[in-house]
This record gives C-alpha cells, structure tokens and sequence, in this order.
C-alpha cells in the first residue's frame, strides 16, 4: 500500500480527513465568522456611499435653488423695482428722507 504524500504533509490521507476536520473545526468556525463579517462590512459601507452620493446631488439643488432666490430676492428689493411694483398702488416718492427721532434719556 503506497500512499502518495501532498503538499499538505499527509492530511488528505484515508482516515486522517475527518480527524483533520474535527481537530481544526474551531478554526474554520473562526474563519466563516470573519469572512461574513467582512462581507457585511462591504455591504454596509456600499450602501451608505450610495447614500452619500444621492444626499450631495441633493445638496447640490437645494444650492441651486438657494442661490436663485437669493439673486430674485436682491433683485426685487432694489429701488428701481420696488417703486415699479408699488406704482399700481398709487403710493410716490416724497424725495425726502424719513425723520429720525431721538429720545433722551432723563
């Protein structure tokens, strides 16, 4: 009976593959245990980048949209175009500036 020896010394010899099994079986429960670690680790991290992306497209309309009202907003307030919206309302310009009053104190 010649048995071929492996690289593995041996271990894949008759008899010896369940012994094997059951003397490193803690092993391959470690083993299993870190590679679904790993493999929830992966799918977490995916998707709170997707998560990431979509919330910065976000960001970026919600700026946008910012910016266009601040612009209409510094628009509408100017003089020329306040007195062009206020001229249906039969309101003028008195050409003076308002009075300031001063209170003293006793």
């Amino acid at each position: 009976m010649n048995i071929k020896r492996t690289a593995f010394g041996g271990i894949l010899s008759r008899g010896s593959t369940s012994k094997f099994m059951s003397n490193n079986m803690p092993l391959f429960y470690f083993l299993f245990f870190i590679g679904m670690i790993y493999i929830t680790t992966a799918h977490y991290s995916e998707k709170r980048m997707r998560n990431i992306q979509a919330l910065k497209e976000d960001l970026k309309v919600l700026r946008w949209e910012y910016m266009t009202i601040k612009s209409d907003l510094k628009y509408n307030s100017t003089y020329s175009q306040v007195a062009k919206n206020v001229s249906g309302m039969e309101l003028e310009f008195s050409g003076k500036l308002p009075k300031k009053i001063l209170v003293k104190q006793p």
